[in-house]
């Protein structure tokens, strides 16, 4: 049995390719008509901000983002359009560019996610946002994560966002899913 995805996504080369990523929105079968227009929108907006070139490098340096890519699970595409849709938000913001060189870099990429997280819904709420401001403390310069500014108020809030790691276990369980299914995905279609 040939599924659609099989037909868009005949080689592992095609998930390194915008169009390709594009064109599957609309072999989404639980999606709304609505929801496909915003998963191509979001795909077609993270091209412009990320580059061309981005996925091919992706790929080829194993950053995380890929296994949102080559998962065709429903869940994913949206998981695409919220990313988009929070890096479109704080496009405008202070020091915008920072935050997206976090997420475009592989050793940054989960720093950059929850940091990205939290300026989304503090600018969604109102607030507005400054990616890594420049403070000086005690003679010392000092970089948060955020710079929070109530617009009502202006009142300023600076914010250091952390996270806590994978546990060992959780990072041998990815690192054993990873090994098991990049071969399988690299040798597309494996089910005819």
């Amino acid at each position: 049995m040939v599924t659609k995805d099989m037909r868009i996504f005949e080689k592992s080369e095609d998930y390194k390719d915008w169009e390709k990523l594009i064109q599957h929105c609309e072999a989404l079968e639980t999606f709304t008509e609505f929801e496909k227009e915003k998963a191509k929108r979001a795909l077609q907006f993270l091209r412009g901000e990320f580059g061309e070139d981005f996925l091919r490098d992706a790929f080829d340096e194993s950053h995380p983002i890929c296994h949102y890519i080559v998962n065709l699970a429903p869940w994913t595409r949206k998981w695409i359009t919220w990313l988009a849709e929070a890096i479109k938000e704080l496009k405008n913001q202070e020091n915008y560019k920072s935050l997206l060189d976090r997420i475009r870099n592989k050793d940054k990429f989960g720093e950059g996610l929850s940091v990205l997280e939290i300026a989304y819904k503090f600018s969604k709420v109102g607030f507005e946002v400054t990616v890594d401001p420049s403070l000086e403390i005690t003679g010392r310069e000092k970089i948060p994560d955020l710079k929070l500014i109530d617009r009502d108020t202006k009142e300023e809030l600076f914010v250091e966002v952390s996270a806590l790691g994978e546990s060992r276990i959780a990072q041998d369980a990815l690192q054993t899913m990873q090994r098991i299914i990049e071969p399988l995905w690299r040798s597309i279609p494996f089910i005819h």
